[in-house]
Parts: structure tokens; sequence; C-alpha cells
């Protein structure tokens, strides 16, 4: 029951912290004017440069999601010090804390102006 416990604690503070990640995220693009939608929970979620409110399907996603701006975000955020999959998909760790957190919102906001 212990071991279970444990893997809540560490689950839902992934989640915690994914969210406050996401919630960066999102303003930052807000704030450039730059539409995005952020599907999934904190622990692993999926960034697409879009102006739809959900993404459901792979139709979804081929019609509507900005590829290409994505691949160019990845390129800036690496070049701002944050490694991402090319596929749009996001991780949380128990190594990330917050200061890996806020280095990653510091470089989607700079990738976000410079896109």
């Amino acid at each position: 029951k212990t071991s279970l416990n444990v893997s809540i604690f560490a689950f839902n503070s992934l989640n915690k912290n994914g969210d406050l990640l996401i919630k960066g995220l999102e303003e930052s693009a807000k704030k450039k004017n730059i539409d995005i939608l952020i599907q999934g929970l904190g622990s692993v979620f999926y960034l697409s440069f879009t102006k739809l409110d959900s993404i459901k399907n792979y139709r979804d996603h081929a019609n509507n999601v900005d590829q290409e701006k994505y691949k160019e975000f990845s390129k800036l955020m690496l070049l701002n010090g944050v490694r991402l999959s090319q596929n749009g998909r996001w991780h949380m760790s128990s190594a990330h804390d917050i200061n890996d957190i806020e280095k990653t919102i510091r470089a989607a906001d700079t990738s976000f102006s410079e896109l």
C-alpha cells in the first residue's frame, strides 16, 4: 500500500508540474498572439499550432495543424536550450523541477517571439 501511495504522489506531482508548464506556455503564446492548442495531462501533453479548440482525430490534425511551424518552434527551442520531440508530444519526469519549468517557459517565450 505504501508503494501505491508513493506512486500516486509522484503521478500527482508530475501532473501538477506539467500543469504549471502548460499554463506558462499558453500565457506566453497568448502574449505573442500565437494560436496554440495544448491537450493531455500535465505529465504528457501535445502542443499544436492551430486555431482549433480541440483535436479529436487524425483528420482534425492533418487539416488544421501547422506542422512546419512546430518544426521551426522546436528548432528555436533547441537554440534556446530546450530539446523537444519533433511530434509535438511533451513529457514531464520526476527529474524536472520548478527551475526546469521556468527555463522552458522563458525559452518558449523567446522562441514564440522569433517565429
